[in-house]
């Protein structure tokens, strides 16, 4: 009952308001909001920091104001969990708040920061984490800038190829690989490039194969051949190879320029998922490709194949259901009045 709830908020014990704070979170009524802002201010620095936790997963922006001012002053767990909390509440006075905490002295606070930077996932913020991303991978900042700059996706590849480009910086190699698993034309010959100083590269190889659709990595000197093939393609780009792949291999059944350019249609993502399911027997860079390309459509990174077998069954099967409601969604934006948009 509500009574043993309110209870629970103002009971001696830390471990009992902490877990009342949590549950009181999906409550809006005016008492017990009341007591969670009661408990948003509670004395122990545990019961604080679980409310703030509890009030932005809830989604409360009638406690924004709060959050900010513990993200910005206070103690260090209850900043710590604001800073993780306003990932919930974005908006400019979010993104000002965050983007002060990365330059704290404390990583504790710094990787908070980043990491509810990457979720909102804003254009604005795409340089700073640029900036990040670019200490490598063994700062503790890397990998949730690298997340950020994934899900901002394109007004995050120039700061991207800025850093792909540098012969100096550590993160070079990192930034060309993730512009490549966005099939980004312009990474193409830095690729090339960064192969031809590290031939025995086999992840650039990879990763070059699957970009441009043809596996040179048998070759006498696969750099040498990707700079002839370079030659060739002029005026094309990473989704005409992709297209003109599939064609050579008698699959453009499941996908084509017309089924997969642009905002693609569900013909085409079904397509994709019948070459990622493995039932065409497809060269494993076109498969690879294919969940890329998945990606692209969805608007979000699908993430990495499971294991062979029920997991994967059960990851395109998801997959289908996104691709049906993705479509379903667009259909509808599509057909709505202006109006009504």
């Amino acid at each position: 009952s509500m009574g043993f709830l309110w209870s629970a908020a103002e009971d001696p014990r830390a471990g009992i308001r902490t877990v009342a704070a949590a549950v009181l979170a999906n409550h809006k009524d005016e008492k017990s909001l009341s007591y969670l802002r009661a408990l948003v201010r509670d004395p122990d620095k545990g019961v604080e920091a679980s409310a703030v936790l509890a009030v932005c997963a809830a989604g409360m922006v009638e406690f924004k104001e709060e959050i900010l001012l513990r993200a910005r002053v206070g103690d260090r767990m209850v900043r710590i969990a604001a800073l993780r909390g306003l990932a919930s509440m974005p908006g400019p006075d979010t993104q000002a708040v965050l983007r002060q905490a990365v330059l704290e002295q404390d990583a504790g606070l710094r990787v908070a920061a980043v990491e509810s930077l990457a979720t909102l996932a804003d254009p604005s913020s795409a340089t700073l984490l640029a900036s990040m991303f670019a200490a490598g991978p063994t700062s503790p900042l890397f990998q949730p800038a690298k997340r950020g700059l994934r899900s901002i996706g394109e007004p995050a590849w120039n700061d991207l190829l800025g850093l792909a480009r540098s012969r100096t910086n550590q993160a070079n190699r990192e930034a060309a690989l993730l512009l490549a698993d966005q099939s980004v034309l312009d990474v193409t010959t830095i690729l090339i490039t960064m192969l031809s100083d590290n031939p025995k590269d086999t992840e650039l190889m990879d990763e070059l194969t699957v970009l441009t659709c043809v596996d040179y990595s048998g070759e006498p000197n696969p750099p040498g051949a990707w700079w002839a093939w370079w030659d060739r393609v002029d005026g094309s780009g990473p989704f005409q190879w992709f297209c003109g792949a599939l064609a050579a291999a008698e699959l453009s059944i499941h996908g084509s320029a017309d089924t997969l350019g642009g905002d693609g249609t569900l013909q085409g993502g079904l397509g994709l998922l019948t070459i990622i399911r493995g039932e065409t027997g497809a060269a494993s860079f076109l498969v690879e490709r294919s969940r890329r390309e998945l990606s692209r459509l969805l608007g979000r990174d699908v993430g990495p194949f499971p294991p062979r077998g029920r997991a994967l069954e059960s990851w395109c099967a998801q997959l289908e259901l996104s691709l049906g409601e993705h479509y379903a969604a667009l259909e509808a934006a599509n057909s709505a009045p202006a109006g009504d948009l």
